[in-house]
């Protein structure tokens, strides 16, 4: 699906990826007995596509499988059928941790590479747009993070998001990337019923005249700095002064749809805190 680069990763390799394989409750009873990430699709299972969609791309390194403990196991023995110059390291964490703390705990095991941008999905999140055209967004937009979201059937979105436009493209750039917009608020959709009020920032109107809602759908799939995870697992309390204690509910968050990426939206519109990052 994806071709390999045709040399080994580079030693300037900028991000690392992490694949988080969740208990996949939602799917009983079809993951009594087999984990989600090893469902087969294709005759392969999920977890294959994940890795090979991000082994396609020169510039990772490192990727870790985080695991939940009951499906550890399983997982690992699948991992060791891989070639083993490219086998992912696979960290086993409670079943009942959300995102945000799974990597935490990878952190306090000395997983994540601090001089790494992660890349964060879940197993089941792989585009159909190869990474290179994501990294190519994230780079070209000096993104704090970006987040995949898609459109979905009314009924099964989630979110109310505000997309602002971003600087014209280069003549030649990506097709992909001209359907990248700058995420100005988030809004559940639980939580914005036909007659309640829509919070509204004043300095994102100033700064961003024009913006189009539109209900989309999280895939689960985050490219952020390094720095936004050092907030994410409690390591940045200059920023905490400067978002007035947000980031201290950042690094006891459990979500990062919920709770991360609202702090990130937050966050732009701070001098202090881009005066830190």
């Amino acid at each position: 699906m994806y071709p390999r680069p045709t040399t080994d990763h580079p030693a300037a390799a900028e991000f690392q990826p992490i694949v988080l394989c969740g208990p996949g409750s939602a799917l009983l009873p079809i993951t009594a007995t087999t984990p989600k990430a090893l469902l087969p699709v294709a005759g392969k299972p999920q977890l294959h596509y994940a890795l090979q969609w991000l082994d396609a791309s020169p510039l990772v390194r490192d990727t870790l499988v985080i695991a939940c403990a009951s499906s550890a196991d399983q997982i690992t023995a699948y991992l060791r059928t891989l070639d083993p110059t490219r086998r992912p390291e696979l960290v086993s964490v409670d079943d009942k941790l959300g995102p945000a703390a799974a990597l935490r705990k990878a952190h306090a095991l000395g997983k994540m590479r601090a001089k790494l941008h992660p890349i964060v999905m879940a197993v089941d999140a792989v585009p159909s747009d190869p990474l290179a055209s994501l990294l190519d967004a994230f780079k070209l937009h000096s993104a704090a993070a970006l987040a995949l979201l898609f459109p979905a059937a009314a009924d099964n979105s989630d979110h109310l998001v505000g997309l602002a436009p971003l600087p014209v493209l280069p003549t030649g750039s990506s097709p992909a990337l001209s359907l990248v917009h700058r995420l100005v608020l988030s809004s559940p959709l639980a939580g914005v019923g036909k007659h309640a009020n829509f919070p509204v920032r004043l300095d994102m109107v100033r700064e961003f005249p024009s913006v189009r809602l539109a209900k989309l759908v999280d895939a689960h799939l985050y490219i952020m700095r390094n720095w936004v995870a050092d907030v994410l697992v409690g390591e940045r309390p200059d920023l905490d002064t400067a978002l007035e204690g947000l980031a201290a509910k950042v690094a006891a968050a459990t979500s990062l749809q919920h709770d991360l990426m609202p702090w990130i939206i937050r966050a732009q519109f701070s001098p202090a805190a881009h005066a830190l990052c």
